[in-house]
Order: C-alpha cells, then sequence, then structure tokens
C-alpha cells in the first residue's frame, strides 16, 4: 500500500472517479459524502495520510472544515478540491493549512502526482521531526554542536538529504561535528538498518 486517502466530496461520481484512480495505483481510499461522516472519521479512524477536500459540501464549508482537520489529524495533509475555483480561496485554504488547491474538474495524471507530492511531504515531515527528536535527546538535551547558526543551517541541509539516495560529503575541521552529522544522516536514511562503516583518514 502506497498510503491512505480519504475522500471527502458530495458528488459520487467524483468520489467513483477518485476511488478508482488510487486502487489502480495501490493506495488505501475511504470517503464520506459530508461533514457529518467527517466527524465521526475523526473519533473512528484510521488516520489518512492525505485528504481530498471539496469545498461545497452540503452541511458546511469545506474552509471551516479545514481547521478541524488539521487538529484532529496534525500530520495529515490536505488538498482543497472545488468547482468553485479563484485565487482567494487558494490563498484562504493555504492559510488554513491546506497542502494545495486543486480546482475541477481536474486530470486525474495531475491530481494523482499531487497526493503523492502530499503524501511525500508528510513522510518528510516526520523524518524531520525525528531529527529534531533524534538531536534533542542526544545526551539527554540538544548538544552544544547544534547550537550555532551554522550548525542549524545544516541540520535543515540534513532534513532534505537524509531520506535521500545521494551521496554526501561532510567537511570541517577537527572537532566540529561531522561524525554527529554523518549519524544523524545515517540513522535517518533508507539504509539505517545496515552497518556505518567509518575510516579514520
Amino acid at each position: 500500500m502506497n498510503g491512505r486517502v480519504l475522500i471527502v466530496d458530495d458528488d459520487s461520481m467524483i468520489r467513483e472517479v477518485i476511488r478508482s484512480m488510487l486502487e489502480f495505483h495501490r493506495f488505501e481510499s475511504s470517503e464520506v459524502s459530508n461533514a457529518a461522516d467527517l466527524h465521526r472519521m475523526f473519533k473512528e479512524g484510521p488516520q489518512p495520510d492525505a485528504v481530498l477536500l471539496d469545498l461545497g459540501l452540503p452541511d458546511a464549508e469545506g474552509l471551516d472544515l479545514l481547521p478541524e482537520i488539521k487538529r484532529s489529524w496534525p500530520e495529515t495533509e490536505v488538498i482543497v478540491l472545488t468547482g468553485r475555483g479563484s485565487f482567494d480561496a487558494a490563498v484562504e485554504a493555504t492559510k488554513r493549512g491546506a497542502f494545495h488547491f486543486q480546482a475541477k474538474p481536474f486530470e486525474t495524471k495531475a491530481l494523482m502526482l499531487l497526493i503523492e507530492r502530499a503524501i511525500e511531504h508528510k513522510r518528510l515531515s516526520g523524518q524531520a521531526s525525528s531529527l529534531r527528536q533524534a538531536v534533542s535527546t542526544l545526551s539527554g538535551s540538544t548538544p552544544a554542536v547544534f547550537q550555532s547558526p551554522a550548525m542549524k543551517a545544516a541540520l535543515r541541509v540534513i532534513e532534505r538529504v537524509a531520506p535521500t539516495d545521494v551521496s554526501v560529503l561532510i567537511t570541517g575541521e577537527s572537532g566540529t561535528g561531522k561524525e554527529v552529522v554523518c549519524d544523524l544522516i545515517h540513522s535517518l536514511s533508507p539504509r539505517c538498518g545496515g552497518p556505518l562503516i567509518k575510516v579514520n583518514c
């Protein structure tokens, strides 16, 4: 399974099209047609990785539901769908926590790409949170090596490169924290279950 997506839309045809697209791409999906059913989902779960939220529901405004979704499922990314697309609505949706804004009608390929991006963003945000937790628990507190502006900037780079499959060159004078950075990248990488071999040259 590539991820779990909740479709919140009162149009049964739209739900069917999106559900078929998600199943084809090996995503798990669930769907509701109104705000009342969405509120039940908050209690009964499971938490989705992404929500496709229609702005024009019969019993609520989608924009009003956005903050509720983010409170109930803080890590879940929300993609707003609407047939009443406007720049103002897009800006307001973003202010209220939406990952992106998609007007109807939409191309399924473009929507699928947007869903994949949203779920990848959720995954990377979770890894960044793990990184911050790892840094804060090293030696019982945040190590002094991460207090400088330069190392805080390095942490932001670590957040971006750790999940990827790229070669990383860490440079710096002795005692500047190169090994700590190396350990963090390895622990947050897809290869974290394998050995980390250190060679002193």
